[in-house]
């Protein structure tokens, strides 16, 4: 009880203390390396790698920006020529009705100066096509299509028709309709705002691939252009282009990221108030920020590096400052436990070393009071054993049996010789020439006189079995264990039973220790009286005013000198009986 009383306390103590000395050390070490490593190691390289993102993000904004400029110039030169020829006199007299011949003329003449142009037309609005370069199809109207249309629909505008599919007229010359984009716009009659008709030309996209190509987007980025509705203008061999979805091209300075193909891409667009097209950038982040995620992982592992070294160091430190405080509050559990030979073995002149020399000091004023007790102890049990011992004459006991067990013999009474013979073999055994342990079979053979002769007192109330392991048979035992217990079995369970009652004795060896266990199958007892039986051995103190608590104690006592892991332990059950185990150190019988 008090080992447990002491665990409690240890409990308190731990729980009250917290965090161990030396883990608090290396938490303030950890905490001075810590912060200034964030500060200057890690927090600064990244503060710069997001500053290098910025400035790459920008940069690609500008280039963007400056593509669309570029594009906007032109177009709007060509906006020039198609206002040229809309105000040719020749053309507007073949808008008027005139024939084209002039008109040919004019657009021949400026497709000779500007030979960048893949081809011009002019149509009137009656459906009636003056061009150098192209020619009608079919007699299907004209004016019907898509490019003429926007044209018409939006006057004083150009309109850009990227890739005429499907026109009526066909080029002489010059590239196909998906090479091309054509910017149109509507003549005007400027006294009634009539729609007399519709210019346009062809651009070859080789023009605007090449401003597209000056243009770098870091290692592997691209920039293409596409329409107000998605649709691409201008596109590079690349297979990234394809995956990019319309609602991806967002407006906006920071733009989006998405991933394809396992990479991610930075995603930025300027929209054109000119033309309505949106140019596009799109580019790897790894290649973009190559040197910034360099800056950032080479930061985060230089930092990581620094820290486990200042880490170990600070480990290192700790301990050598903690390790003597360890030590001895090692060697004070050990001593809590009842180890008294720990001994502190520094040396040192500091406080540590003076606690540690009064801990030696305290523990061998304790083992020499331990030892004190424990000799008046062994002397007092000793005494009383003498005592005992001498109030019964052997020789003069054993000579009386012999008498008596002759005569019986003599006279026929079997039951009688069996009697004295299991009488003096329990007088013989409970002597055993003063020695405190005998072997195991010998006690075995003790209890079971003692229980042959009550059981021949009794009638057949009870039956007895006795069995054990051959091999600890041999093995050496306090004596005189069994027989208070056998008593017990017999007083206390069988005897208050009204049916026969039964009582078993067995021994086996179980986790290094010997385990004799007696059992029997009567009355039982109550949860008071088993608690009642149990704080005698926990308490070690016997019930005054009971004989049978005090054998239990009696023998309890004995058994535990050898150590606080050892003695006996009760299990019981009222109307089903009671089970008690010995816990016996093995003792080999010397040779």
């Amino acid at each position: 009880m008090s080992r447990k009383r002491a665990g409690g306390r240890g409990q308190t103590a731990q729980s009250r203390r917290g965090l161990g000395f030396r883990y608090r050390l290396l938490l303030y070490f950890s905490a001075v390396i810590v912060l200034p490593l964030l500060t200057l190691g890690v927090a600064a390289p990244l503060v710069y790698s997001h500053s290098v993102e910025r400035s790459a993000m920008e940069h690609t904004g500008q280039m963007i920006d400056q593509v669309t400029r570029s594009v906007d110039l032109y177009v709007q030169d060509v906006e020039k020529v198609l206002d040229f020829v809309a105000a040719s006199p020749d053309v507007l007299r073949f808008i008027g009705g005139e024939s084209e011949n002039a008109a040919v003329a004019v657009l021949r003449s400026v497709h000779t100066s500007r030979p960048e142009l893949a081809g011009l037309l002019v149509l009137s609005a009656d459906d009636r096509l003056a061009s150098p370069d192209f020619y009608r199809i079919s007699r299907d109207p004209i004016v019907r299509e898509s490019w003429y249309e926007a044209a018409a629909a939006s006057p004083g505008k150009v309109a850009l028709t990227p890739r005429p599919v499907g026109r009526n007229v066909r080029t002489r010359s010059g590239p196909s309709t998906d090479e091309v984009v054509t910017v149109s716009k509507a003549i005007v009659d400027k006294t009634t705002n009539r729609i007399l008709g519709v210019v346009a030309v062809d651009l070859d996209l080789s023009v605007v691939q090449g401003l597209l190509a000056e243009a770098k987007v870091g290692a592997d980025g691209f920039l293409f252009i596409v329409d107000a509705s998605g649709e691409p203008v201008l596109v590079p061999l690349n297979p990234v282009v394809y995956r990019v979805a319309p609602d991806w091209i967002v407006e906006s300075p920071a733009g989006t990221v998405k991933r394809i193909d396992g990479i991610d891409y930075q995603i930025l667009a300027r929209l054109s108030a000119y033309t309505g097209w949106r140019t596009v950038g799109v580019f790897s982040r790894t290649g973009a920020f190559r040197e910034a995620s360099f800056v950032r992982y080479s930061a985060l592992i230089i930092g990581g590096v620094t820290f486990a070294i200042a880490l170990v160091l600070s480990i290192l430190l700790a301990s050598s400052v903690a390790r003597p405080v360890i030590e001895l509050e090692t060697l004070m559990g050990r001593a809590e436990a009842g180890d008294l030979s720990a001994r502190f073995e520094g040396n040192t002149a500091d406080e540590v070393g003076r606690l540690g020399r009064s801990y030696n000091a305290m523990i061998f004023e304790i083992r020499n009071l331990i030892d004190l007790v424990y000799k008046e102890q062994r002397d007092k049990r000793e005494a009383e054993l003498h005592i005992l011992q001498e109030q019964i004459k052997p020789h003069f006991l054993y000579n009386t049996l012999e008498t008596i067990r002759y005569m019986a013999k003599r006279q026929g009474a079997q039951d009688v010789v069996d009697m004295v013979s299991a009488l003096t073999k329990l007088f013989r055994i409970g002597l055993s020439r003063g020695q405190e342990t005998i072997p195991l079979r010998d006690e075995l053979e003790h209890v079971r006189s003692y229980l042959f002769i009550q059981s021949s007192r009794y009638a057949g109330k009870f039956e007895y079995e006795i069995a054990a392991d051959e091999d600890c048979l041999g093995l050496r035992v306090q004596r005189l264990v069994l027989q208070p217990l056998a008593e017990n079995a017999i007083y206390h369970g069988v005897r208050e039973k009204r049916e026969k009652g039964r009582i078993r004795i067995e021994a086996r060896l179980s986790g290094g220790l010997l385990a004799i266990v007696v059992r029997d199958d009567g009355i039982g007892m109550d949860a008071v009286r088993l608690a009642e039986i149990r704080g005698v051995l926990e308490n070690r103190r016997p019930l005054s005013d009971s004989a049978s608590g005090y054998g239990i104690y009696n023998v309890n006592e004995r058994i535990r000198s050898y150590g606080p892991d050892y003695g006996l332990s009760f299990e019981s059950s009222a109307g089903e009986g009671t089970s008690v185990t010995i816990l016996h150190p093995v003792i080999v019988e010397e040779a």
